[in-house]
């Protein structure tokens, strides 16, 4: 729909009273399943057809893999990683029996934003890389803009760090569409809103794995101006070591998404 939510939503609710009455359980599974996905992108959560994401994963193949993207992106927004990592486990197999490079593209994105939140950027790294191999043959770029805010800091890291090298032109468009949807550290808010600009800019890239030395240069400050700041936001947090403040990070960072 071009990056217009209006015209998005629209579709939505003309497919949900296209097939309102279908006696086809099929058909009506399959409208659910684009309704929802729709409604994902747009985080109107609420409209999403209940059964989807209440449903037990074990159950979802028999309707469509891309049922596996939408209860994914529904339990990464409830912030509920250990059942998505359970939930996954589920989804690789029913990838393994058939052949959706698209749905498979999205299984890595979405393990990039649970990795993410549990084990560190490293992990959420390795994933991510995964995607952008699946999806630079043929330069996909929706996924990625579809979880652009998620992915940011990510992606960022990984470039940083030279873990990714993608070929310009594919970089360019993959930016252009991510733009959009991108926040930038002075969104930050919530908890964390008492942060001031400077300290909510270290806290980002904090949470993107950088240490004290990487974040003074990137800043062009000094390592003794950066732990004092650090130190502010560990009072403003309420946080008394690095472990803490990045878990509290980077629920500032998924709730400032939602």
């Amino acid at each position: 729909m071009n990056g217009d939510p209006a015209k998005a939503e629209e579709l939505a609710d003309r497919i949900g009273s296209m097939f309102s009455s279908s006696r086809d359980a099929r058909l009506s599974s399959l409208s659910d399943i684009c309704r929802g996905y729709i409604y994902t992108c747009l985080g109107q959560w609420e409209k999403v057809p209940e059964w989807i994401h209440s449903e037990h994963a074990n159950r979802l193949s028999q309707h469509s893999s891309y049922a596996y993207i939408i209860i994914g992106r529904m339990m990464l927004h409830r912030k509920d990683f250990i059942g998505f990592e359970m939930m996954s486990k589920q989804w690789l197999k029913v990838l393994k029996s058939s052949s959706n490079l698209l749905t498979e593209i999205h299984y890595r994105i979405e393990k990039a934003i649970s990795a993410y939140a549990l084990y560190g950027t490293a992990q959420a790294v390795t994933e991510l890389s995964a995607a952008l191999s699946l999806a630079l043959p043929d330069e996909i770029c929706a996924p990625f803009a579809e979880n652009g805010k998620k992915l940011l800091p990510i992606l960022q890291y990984a470039i940083a760090n030279h873990f990714i090298d993608l070929p310009l032109s594919y970089s360019d468009r993959l930016n252009s569409l991510m733009s959009h949807v991108i926040c930038s550290p002075t969104d930050i808010t919530g908890e964390g809103a008492s942060l001031t600009p400077r300290e909510k800019e270290i806290l980002s890239l904090l949470c993107k794995g950088m240490n004290y030395r990487e974040i003074a240069n990137t800043l062009v400050i000094s390592q003794f101006t950066v732990r004092k700041h650090i130190q502010n936001i560990y009072a403003k947090l309420n946080v008394s070591d690095r472990v803490n403040a990045l878990i509290r990070g980077k629920e500032i960072l998924f709730d400032s998404d939602l």
